[in-house]
């Protein structure tokens, strides 16, 4: 039984660095500012939350498992937050958007409409 528990704390600690290594790569990788802050806060959020599971029962004290516990609490409660207000920053300060028909071509947009039109009648402006 106690070979079954170790492997278990093994193979969460384990899936918590990979899934951590597997957003760096997508910081580093992908194109865009709401997507890399998107592999920054979702993938970061499972991965502590493995992290944590993996670490509170390898240790057997309560102690250990009532601050990961709030650990966990604390960025479930933060980690939306954070992403939401990258990604109004990055929207708002037109952030790097790159062209998915011709991505070596990268440019600014901005989603933000100045004004309450309708997407027919912004599309008819444009045409």
């Amino acid at each position: 039984m106690a070979l079954i528990y170790q492997v278990l704390c093994a193979v969460l600690l384990l899936s918590g660095v990979i899934v951590l290594v597997v957003a760096a790569f997508g910081v580093l990788l992908l194109p865009d500012m709401l997507s890399k802050q998107h592999a920054a806060t979702m993938a970061t959020t499972l991965a502590v939350m493995l992290l944590a599971l993996g670490a509170g029962l390898w240790m057997h004290d309560w102690g250990w498992s009532v601050r990961l516990l709030m650990i966990v609490t604390f960025m479930l409660c933060t980690m939306p937050i954070a992403s939401h207000v990258l990604a109004r920053a990055a929207v708002a300060g037109r952030g790097l958007i790159h062209d998915r028909e011709h991505p070596d071509v990268v440019h600014y947009r901005c989603f933000i409409r100045k004004n309450n039109d309708s997407d027919a009648e912004a599309d008819k402006a444009k045409g």
